[in-house]
């Protein structure tokens, strides 16, 4: 898979209201992170993870220094002072086809996961360091837009062009923990973007989502020029097939209609 890292140029956001809700949600894929489904070490090749590098990226470890995972004991790290450029670490079996999601019972795909920039590796980092998710489409080279935090305490997405739209995180702080979501609707077209639960938009039009299939949420760490760096956490990952809002009205009624039968 090629991942290519966008151009970034600062525009506002606005972040307002609640995630929407997912009572009918189908859990595709989660975890976090623990053992003994993944042990420590390298997440390169553990329950079908699959790295940048072609499986040899160390990058991407799996720790449990304690009070460092969001929870449970375990978590993934990396450290943007010791790899340089962009990292991504996906999970390999997610794909769906524009023949799967042309069903309204999966036609949005919605990805989650808590990220913390955890600290700088010296007083002297002049490095920003960011953490989220990157999405791809089924081919692994055509990129969906990209979610993340970074350690200048700022949100940034991506529609999947080369711009990127970034806001300041009220209260911002590191070593702390930040949920971050990306949401692909294919049957309005739109993709959404929340930071813990509320979402964040940007200017008009930038949420057309023009995508048919879907590949994989990544794991994604990158880092500015400079010098130093920062240790970067994730925990607590998920991927989620949403009926569309149509699906769950049927979905409703077909409650209703079966209820009144079982009288």
């Amino acid at each position: 898979m090629t991942r290519v890292l966008p151009r970034v140029s600062a525009s506002a956001l606005l972040v307002a209201a609640t995630l929407s809700g997912s009572t009918f949600a189908a859990v595709s894929y989660s975890t976090s992170f623990e053992s003994p489904a993944i042990g420590l070490g390298t997440l390169a090749g553990k329950q079908g993870w699959v790295t940048q590098a072609a499986g040899g990226s160390t990058a991407f470890q799996v720790a449990n220094t304690a009070g460092r995972a969001k929870t449970g004991s375990q978590y993934v790290t990396y450290n943007t002072s010791t790899t340089s450029g962009s990292q991504w670490q996906w999970y390999g079996a997610q794909s769906q086809t524009a023949t799967d999601l042309a069903n309204p019972a999966s036609s949005i795909v919605r990805a989650s996961v808590w990220v913390n920039v955890y600290s700088a590796s010296s007083t002297s980092t002049t490095r920003v360091s960011y953490a989220g998710l990157d999405c791809y489409g089924l081919s692994g080279t055509s990129n969906l837009g990209f979610i993340r935090v970074g350690s200048n305490g700022t949100v940034q997405i991506n529609n999947g062009s080369a711009s990127v739209l970034s806001a300041s995180i009220a209260g911002f702080t590191l070593n702390k923990y930040y949920k971050v979501a990306i949401e692909f609707d294919y049957g309005a077209d739109k993709i959404r973007w929340y930071l813990n639960d509320v979402p964040v938009t940007g200017s008009a039009g930038y949420d057309t989502f023009t995508g048919t299939t879907w590949g994989d949420a990544d794991l994604y760490g990158t880092r500015s020029s400079g010098s130093g760096g920062h240790t970067l956490l994730w925990d607590d990952y998920s991927v989620q097939t949403v009926p569309a809002p149509g699906a769950i009205a049927l979905l409703g009624l077909a409650g209703l209609v079966g209820a009144r039968r079982r009288r």
